[in-house]
């Protein structure tokens, strides 16, 4: 398929040039009447030849002829020339390779005189990409790093306030260019106009091959964005406090754009709530990725992917695994700025290889990283290092480096564990701000989500501080402040090294998968939520048999779930009257039930209870999966003390055990009489090659400190 049409006549044939309006033109537009918008808006070029047979005033008049031709036919370029004498032919041969290499047609809708759609994607995309305070504006600074990136090319102060002028003078009140001194998007697509007007195709061409867009307006991500480092045991991907920055201004500004919804609990217009409508939400992502491509949130509220970091080796089968975005039940649902980088923090701990991807099609580039930062492992490992004293480093010796500090930690993996049909999916979708699917309703009106046995889910990316009020993922609301009191108490251990706010994240492990889950899972996680049923004893052994294969110095809670078959459901506290709540009963209610489930229960909870006190452990809270959440609140509690304070969830024997095991490796004969051995061995061939080890110790440093200096600017180390 030809990439331009040239059309040439003779300027002393007249009939020539009626067959360009009675025939060729027309049948152009014929033929390519039903093929697609690029491909109908082919470049078509007027040569008027042989230009050497006039006279200069004959000349002129065959120009004004062909711009009045080309005023009447949008798109389609004209000129003469001469074969003969070359006249215009090296113009012509060059507008013709310019219209080939740079296709108009791609990026600008000749017919409506716009850029396409495409062409407005991709313009977006580059200019968040030199956004990079993020306040949706170029200023001075920032539109020279485009040029200069782009077009390899410095700006200079004069020609940036000629640009300036030149936007104010096409600003019209429906169209703003410049803002604050600063050029908007509108200003930057309204340069790339004008320099289409001028036949210059080069200019937005090459800002879009630069930024590694073809010729069709495709972007490939790059092959390092699609893979990720690997970790160390314990450590795990989290979001930067950069591209937190970056999100959060993306939503900002489509929420200014965009219909803004109105508190429904307000009288007044004017009272607007703070999130993302679902319109707002598809035009961040409808400007970075091509019409159809796939996205976490175009399926809401469970993004499907595979839990790849249980991946032992690449025969053994992907896991399914379902992402619950937190307070985001249907497509059509509010996402509130608090929800919504949730979302993202959830997939960076989930998927860090699209969260790179995604940001860089959104225009996260020239940053300081790619979105991501890796943490220094488990949070109960940094509560171990916090308790050892700092070891003598031989490299400070030579290189006086500052000793490594644990970087502070964002987000606290949580995994839920115990017997099928306990309750653990219903307890990460209740702890996401949603239903569970199957009760009372579907999530989502028609649609059905199923919740497979093999499927790992994971959500309830909850923000929390250790403040007296915490933020209720999909609220505005926050919990009653007596809730956190035992979390304030304990916020002196860990607190420094969890940023506020930092996010919970929940993963439901089927049993199927709990073997595999523990040979490579168990380094990602924090903290085991060991689930058992309300009045089924076997679900309490299943969890008991599961807290005795985790390491001994991992904590875990024990949560009995489906307590709304053994405890009536809790009337809401605001239809009561005092005296009526004080009359609340709280025990079982055994009319509701059988003998036999209620005195199962009352056994279960004697069994259970007995093993926590005696470990140490805290208190077993009982939830309900049903609609109401019962205890929900009190869990989570409980969660983000044992965060705050691992130690309380470790068992007293484990904590005997691991000073046991530590002491016994101390007093171990074998490694008290080698360390001995080694140290008698040392010192007498020191002793008898004192001179040797002096001249190479003296040698070793001379070379360091030379080494040292040559790679390092004069006087930065101080040596």
């Amino acid at each position: 398929m030809a990439d331009s049409i040239a059309i040439v006549y003779d300027v002393n044939r007249r009939e020539t040039w009626n067959s360009i309006n009675e025939e060729w033109v027309p049948l152009i537009k014929e033929v390519t009447k039903d093929l697609p918008d690029s491909a109908r808006q082919k470049q078509i070029i007027v040569f008027g030849n042989k230009s050497d047979l006039l006279v200069d005033d004959e000349i002129e008049g065959e120009g004004e002829k062909l711009k009045t031709f080309i005023e009447h036919h949008d798109g389609i370029l004209a000129l003469v020339c001469s074969a003969m004498q070359l006249e215009t032919i090296v113009v012509a041969l060059d507008k013709a390779y310019i219209i080939a290499a740079y296709p108009v047609q791609t990026i600008f809708d000749l017919i409506e005189y716009e850029f396409t759609p495409a062409a407005r994607r991709a313009f977006l995309r580059i200019f968040r990409m030199f956004d990079v305070d993020d306040d949706n504006l170029l200023n001075d600074e920032e539109i020279s790093q485009f040029h200069h990136y782009c077009f390899q090319d410095t700006f200079s102060a004069s020609e940036i306030q000629l640009m300036k002028r030149t936007l104010l003078h096409h600003s019209t009140p429906t169209s703003v260019y410049l803002q604050n001194n600063s050029v908007t998007f509108e200003g930057l697509l309204c340069l790339f106009r004008e320099a289409l007007n001028i036949d210059d195709y080069t200019v937005p061409w090459r800002a879009l091959f630069m930024c590694n867009y073809d010729e069709q307006l495709h972007f490939e991500t790059p092959l390092e964005l699609q893979t990720v480092a690997e970790l160390k045991d314990g450590q795990c991907f989290e979001l930067s406090p950069e591209a937190v920055s970056f999100l959060l201004k993306l939503a900002r500004h489509a929420y200014q754009e965009n219909t803004r919804p109105i508190k429904l609990d307000s009288d007044s217009s004017s009272d607007l709530e703070e999130c993302l409508t679902a319109e707002a939400l598809r035009s961040i992502f409808a400007t970075a990725l091509e019409p159809g491509e796939s996205h976490p949130w175009m399926d809401p509220p469970a993004y499907k992917n595979f839990w790849d970091a249980v991946q032992l080796n690449a025969t053994e089968p992907d896991i399914p695994q379902s992402t619950i975005f937190s307070g985001w039940a249907h497509a059509d649902a509010n996402v509130s700025f608090v929800n919504w980088v949730n979302h993202w923090h959830l997939l960076a701990t989930t998927d860090p290889a699209l969260v790179q991807s995604l940001l860089h099609k959104l225009g996260y580039v020239f940053r300081a990283n790619l979105g991501l930062q890796r943490s220094d492992g488990t949070v109960y490992s940094i509560f171990h290092r916090l308790h050892k004293k700092p070891a003598f480093s031989w490299r400070s010796m030579f290189y006086r480096e500052v000793p490594h500090i644990p970087a502070p930690r964002r987000s606290v993996r949580i995994c839920v564990l115990g017997d099928n049909r306990v309750g653990k999916s219903s307890f990460v979708w209740h702890l996401s701000g949603l239903i569970p699917p199957g009760i009372e309703a579907d999530v989502e009106v028609g649609t059905d989500y199923p919740k497979p046995a093999d499927t790992i889910v994971v959500g309830g990316c909850r923000q929390t501080t250790v403040r007296q009020s915490m933020i209720v993922a999909g609220t505005g609301a926050t919990m009653a402040p007596a809730v956190n009191t035992a979390a304030m108490a304990t916020a002196v251990t860990l607190a420094p090294h969890l940023t506020s706010p930092f996010f919970m994240s929940f993963s439901a492990i089927p049993v199927e998968h709990y073997h595999r889950w523990m040979t490579k899972g168990l380094v990602n996680c924090d903290l085991a939520v060991l689930m058992f049923e309300c009045g089924n004893m076997e679900s309490l052994e299943a969890a008991l048999d599961m807290e005795q294969s985790l390491p001994l110095d991992l904590p875990r809670i024990f949560v009995g779930s489906k307590v709304d078959l053994i405890r009536p459901p809790r009337t809401s506290s605001s239809s009561l009257s005092p005296s009526s709540r004080m009359e609340t009963p709280r025990s079982p209610n055994p009319s509701s039930l059988s003998s036999d489930l209620s005195r199962e229960h009352n056994l279960l909870m004697e069994k259970i209870t007995a093993y926590t006190q005696a470990e140490g452990l805290p208190r077993v809270t009982l939830v309900s999966t049903t609609e109401d959440g019962q205890g929900l609140a009190e869990t989570f509690d409980v969660i983000r003390t044992v965060m705050v304070t691992p130690k309380n969830g470790i068992p007293l024997t484990n904590q005997q055990a691991l000073r046991t095991k530590k002491q016994s490796l101390m007093e171990n004969p074998r490694v008290i009489l080698s360390t001995a051995v080694g140290l008698v061995s040392l010192s007498v061939l020191m002793v008898y090659y004192r001179k040797e080890v002096k001249d190479w110790m003296s040698s070793l440093i001379s070379q360091t400190k030379s080494l040292l200096h040559w790679s390092a600017p004069s006087g930065l180390l101080g040596l």
